[in-house]
């Protein structure tokens, strides 16, 4: 189970890769390099990845079912829009 979801923005804000994550589970494995990429149809989760000897890249971690995939995707956008929202807040109103 996800215990815990850590969004960091990403330094190239003009990108198509708008912040990564990491996800606790159980508070006792980090799965690092989570990213939130806006795409062609919206926001979406990508999994860590990595290239593989025939050019394609492969996630290293994913969920194994649609209901797991759901709910981490929740998870992380809802982590990663609650983020957004406190840092449009704050740059509207900045701490005195």
């Amino acid at each position: 189970m996800i215990t815990n979801v850590t969004i960091s923005p990403s330094k190239d804000p003009a990108g198509r890769v708008l912040a990564t994550a990491e996800l606790m589970l159980d508070d006792g494995l980090v799965i690092h390099d989570v990213k939130v990429i806006e795409g062609r149809n919206g926001l979406f989760v990508a999994m860590p990845s990595r290239l593989g000897n025939d050019g394609r890249f492969r996630d290293v971690v994913h969920p194994t079912t649609r209901a797991s995939r759901k709910k981490l995707d929740d998870l992380v956008l809802n982590e990663y829009r609650r983020m957004n929202r406190e840092r449009r807040s704050q740059a509207v109103h900045p701490a005195e």
